[in-house]
């Protein structure tokens, strides 16, 4: 089994003369003289070996381009920390390792640790898209198929003119795996 432990380190973009293959971590101009790095050439990165996918297949969790080697020790850290949410569960490692691959392959921020660790909590595929306010609430009332067309209608207009201009893009954070758009009222009616 591959260590987990991870790596930081710092490549370019130079090329071989003789060949046009990239350098990368080869590159002379990346350290100095006395060994240490050199900070005006290169790129920091890190690496973590994430667990292999629900298919077996072998995968990294790698950022490159990073400004300093305290971003990329953060980065890392951060992989790290969102990993040990799993806790030696399989099925939500692969869960983890999916959120930090896709987030790492659109090139957006790393999840939130805290986000994951409630949403690991609940019972919920971490994966799955939190819906903003406004698809929560359209989902809700489409659920309540026993109203009548002016309650409805009523439901409808004070959803669209006092809810959603302004919470309609915020995130909904209840916990999902315990209430459903379509049984709230359900719940508000059990002790």
């Amino acid at each position: 089994m591959a260590s987990r432990e991870g790596s930081t380190f710092k490549r370019c973009g130079c090329r071989d003369e003789a060949t046009g293959r990239a350098l990368g971590v080869r590159c002379p101009q990346l350290k100095r003289r006395g060994g240490g790095w050199n900070p005006a050439h290169g790129a920091w990165a890190f690496q973590y070996e994430l667990p292999r996918t629900a298919d077996g297949k072998r995968r990294q969790a790698r950022r490159v381009g990073l400004g300093t080697y305290a971003e990329a020790v953060e980065g890392l850290d951060q992989v790290k920390a969102l990993m040990g949410l799993a806790q030696g569960d399989e099925e939500v490692g692969v869960q983890v390792a999916d959120l930090i691959q896709t987030a790492l392959a659109q090139r957006r921020p790393l999840p939130d640790v805290e986000e994951v660790r409630k949403r690991i909590g609940t019972g919920v595929d971490v994966r799955a898209q939190v819906p903003t306010v406004e698809a929560w609430l359209k989902e809700w009332l489409e659920g309540k198929l026993d109203l009548a067309e002016g309650t409805r209608a009523s439901y409808a207009g004070h959803i669209n003119k006092y809810l959603v201009p302004h919470l309609g893009t915020v995130f909904w954070k209840w916990e999902r795996s315990r209430v459903r758009p379509g049984r709230l009222g359900e719940r508000a009616r059990t002790p």
